[in-house]
């Protein structure tokens, strides 16, 4: 989750040669396992963080750094998030469907390549489908299309995909924060080997507040 969250930032995000203090990043999800490490990270970086969670979660997320947090529970949820200005990034770590996307894209800056990250990417779905040329071509189309229908591209903004990348300066990062005190996992539950099936059952279902621990 660790190295997911900071390539996401780092390198699909651009923070390694655009400098991330005092840019605003909307983590959605910000209570979950990739959401509490981003927020963190983000937070050490010196950004300025609004992050999404359900109720029972605000306080966790405050507690994390966020300077601003919105229950999307609550009505309202995409004024409250546009209130204070729009966005350099917008890190989706809630996987919402395709169908929303184009909605959070509105809060994205105009031509400040702005930029909307999903970790909900197809790419491995398509080439098990299509096959390698197959999905290839299909993997371009759903990349491109989303950016030309929703006219992102024509604001300036953009919408990528983030993925885990084990890279050794990730590693690094990671260990500094976390040595400094920045940065700190947050587990939801630790389960047994035996209660396997379960814990496959409670990070399928989501909603979680870090992550799920299994032990040997």
């Amino acid at each position: 989750a660790g190295l997911t969250a900071w390539s996401a930032l780092q390198i699909t995000g651009e923070l390694l040669v655009l400098p991330p203090k005092g840019r605003r990043v909307l983590v959605l999800g910000g209570s979950g396992g990739v959401g509490t490490l981003a927020v963190q990270m983000l937070k050490a970086w010196g950004a300025d963080v609004t992050a999404t969670c359900s109720t029972d979660a605000v306080p966790l997320v405050q507690s994390l750094g966020a300077q601003s947090v919105i229950d999307y529970t609550q009505p309202g949820v995409m004024e409250a998030l546009g209130a204070a200005g729009k966005y350099d990034i917008i890190l989706d770590a809630a996987g919402l469907p395709e169908t929303e996307i184009p909605a959070y894209l509105t809060l994205l800056k105009e031509w400040r390549l702005a930029k909307y990250i999903t970790l909900r990417s197809p790419m491995l779905r398509n080439t098990d489908q299509l096959g390698l040329v197959g999905g290839m071509l299909r993997n371009a189309a759903d990349l491109v299309l989303p950016n030309l229908t929703t006219g992102a591209l024509l604001r300036g903004a953009s919408l990528r995909w983030g993925y885990f990348a084990p890279i050794n300066a990730g590693v690094r990062e990671l260990s500094r924060l976390a040595e400094t005190g920045q940065l700190t996992p947050i587990i939801d539950t630790t389960m047994n080997i035996l209660e396997l099936p379960a814990a496959y059952e409670k990070v399928k279902n989501g909603h979680l507040r870090g992550k799920v621990v299994v032990t040997v």
